[in-house]
């Protein structure tokens, strides 16, 4: 090392005094040491603050993560509870759906056999059992169109008996009571229907069919 008063050069490590100009080292040795220590003192605590850095960035990283983490279990797993939540009720509710459509087709068969049974009914009622023969069914057609006949003749006979009777004797006029109309009171004097014609043109009567009651009808002589 050198002298650092007279810069006397290559002294000797751990010289006390300098040859040349007698100056004590001792002082200038503790004051270069203490000078190295500051200086590696501060390369120590430049370490420890980059250090404390890279601590301080790796905690903020994983706390980062940890928040990006949970909030990504939250979306993921809340969405998969979610979606579980809705598939267990949709279950629940097709089983539900299931125990009705089968609820219901029962109902349907019952009623389908209710509706069998009642047709079997309607048709027995409408379609009894033929227990005659074909010639006692011919012979009650013959003696039904025969009473028919009978009927008519009986009719007929009626109808000329009045209407021979009432031609000589027709009054001049008659007042209309409830059920009655120029149809009737033509067969009941003439014997024929067809004479409202003549009853109407005497009366006068555009509408033969609109007549109200109590109008006194004149009756004209045939």
């Amino acid at each position: 090392m050198n002298c650092p008063i007279c810069n006397t050069p290559n002294l000797e490590p751990g010289a006390i005094t300098c040859p040349e100009c007698l100056s004590e080292l001792e002082a200038f040795d503790l004051i270069r040491e203490t000078d190295r220590q500051f200086v590696q003192l501060n390369k120590d605590l430049d370490q420890q603050r980059s250090r404390n850095k890279m601590l301080v960035i790796i905690v903020v990283l994983l706390m980062v993560c940890w928040a990006v983490t949970f909030a990504l279990h939250d979306t993921l797993f809340g969405a998969d509870e979610k979606k579980d939540a809705e598939i267990t009720a949709l279950t629940e509710e097709t089983d539900s759906m299931k125990g009705e459509i089968s609820n219901l087709e029962a109902e349907n068969a019952k009623l389908k056999t209710d509706l069998e049974t009642k047709a079997a009914e309607l048709e027995a009622a409408t379609n009894p059992p033929e227990s005659t023969t074909e010639d006692e069914t011919s012979g009650k057609g013959n003696k039904t169109s025969e009473a028919e006949a009978e009927k008519t003749q009986i009719k007929e006979s009626e109808s000329t008996k009045a209407s021979s009777s009432n031609k000589g004797n027709i009054p001049a006029s008659h007042t209309l009571v409830e059920g009655e109309s120029l149809w009737k009171l033509a067969e009941q004097y003439y014997g024929d229907g067809l004479m409202f014609l003549k009853i109407a043109e005497a009366n006068n009567l555009e509408n033969p069919d609109i007549i109200t009651l109590g109008t006194v009808i004149q009756l004209p002589k045939q």
